[in-house]
């Protein structure tokens, strides 16, 4: 079930109308702290969320939701299914 079913899914961002310039700000506010961040992040689970907000912000609403959802052992199977990763990388 949708939170707000009157919202229609169209690749990007959405927000509610009325808090939609803080949604943004916030977002923002997060890529702005995740670039300083993840020049010391060590664990793959960190770099995975700031490169999803910094996704999010940037408005690649699909590839922020794939990086932050994602556990490692995902994006290795979907590599080594779809794009041959073992192949190159192994």
């Amino acid at each position: 079930m949708r939170l707000f079913p009157q919202l229609k899914w169209n690749g990007t961002a959405r927000a509610i109308p009325l808090i939609e310039s803080a949604y943004h700000d916030a977002l923002n506010k997060l890529m702005i702290c995740g670039l300083e961040d993840i020049k010391v992040a060590e664990d793959s689970t960190t770099v995975r969320a700031i490169l999803g907000v910094i996704a999010l912000a940037k408005g690649s609403v699909t590839l922020g939701a794939l990086i932050s959802t994602l556990d490692e052992s995902e994006i290795e199977e979907y590599l080594k299914d779809h794009l041959g990763w073992t192949e190159y990388y192994d």
